[in-house]
């Protein structure tokens, strides 16, 4: 909105202020039709104002920020920017830190479980190990299974 703004009243204008405020209580509300409408008036103002069209348009299906509100969902990013951070920032970027793409999914799950708290659930899923090794016939243990 604010390089959509700056596209259509100049980057000093104290016009910026009230119109972003406008068309973000309209997004707020769940008009985004209205938003799109507003910048559609602005089109030939040039890549500010079309990004924003092109934003809005492609996402608008995603922004029903007053229905996700009264259904007591996140409207904000975050609550997952935090998680990304957590689960995955601070295990897979520590120092000496390779990973492939496979192994570090594993550990994104992994932690992703600890941090939930459900680590105790995590572990009833999983399957119990499988041995892999065979105990080797010796006189020894043949005595010992005897006795």
């Amino acid at each position: 909105m604010w390089s959509a703004a700056a596209a259509i009243f100049g980057e000093q204008s104290d016009l910026r202020v009230p119109w972003v405020r406008q068309r973000l209580d309209a997004l707020w509300d769940g008009r985004v039709h209205e938003v799109i409408t507003a910048l559609e008036l602005h089109r030939a103002k040039g890549e500010g104002v079309t990004d924003a069209i092109t934003y809005m348009t492609n996402h608008q299906g995603k922004m029903a920020y007053a229905n996700y509100r009264a259904r007591g969902l996140q409207v904000g990013s975050g609550t997952i920017e935090s998680s990304c951070k957590q689960i995955v920032s601070a295990r897979l970027t520590l120092a000496g830190m390779i990973w492939d793409a496979d192994g570090a999914e594993a550990v994104a799950v992994v932690r992703a479980w600890l941090k939930s708290n459900r680590w105790d659930e995590a572990m009833r899923l999983r399957p119990a190990p499988k041995r892999g090794y065979q105990r080797r016939a010796t006189p020894a243990n043949d005595a010992a299974a005897a006795a």
